[in-house]
């Protein structure tokens, strides 16, 4: 839990996390008013195309906050006991 005191790798969580919020808030927003309607081809067709489509293009977003998400983790922002980023966990 010693990333949470970290201002930067919190940022990145945060913007990760509202990238998937946003994923599903669309797909809820289009599929959602096609089932109550009962438009059953479109709603075929948009569940595929909002499906993995749209899953990836939400890694390819993740993926390129990822890249320039800048978190660095200085020795003196971790807590004592908490895994060094550099090293892997024995």
């Amino acid at each position: 839990m010693w990333w949470r005191r970290v201002p930067g790798i919190v940022s990145v969580s945060t913007k990760l996390t509202w990238v998937l919020v946003g994923m599903y808030a669309v797909r809820l927003s289009v599929l959602v008013p096609l089932y109550l309607s009962g438009q059953v081809t479109a709603l075929g067709v948009s569940r595929l195309a909002l499906g993995w489509p749209l899953y990836l293009g939400a890694i390819a977003v993740m993926a390129s906050i990822l890249v320039r998400g800048h978190t660095p983790l200085d020795a003196d922002d971790r807590t004592p006991g908490s895994p060094s980023p550099t090293k892997p966990i024995d």
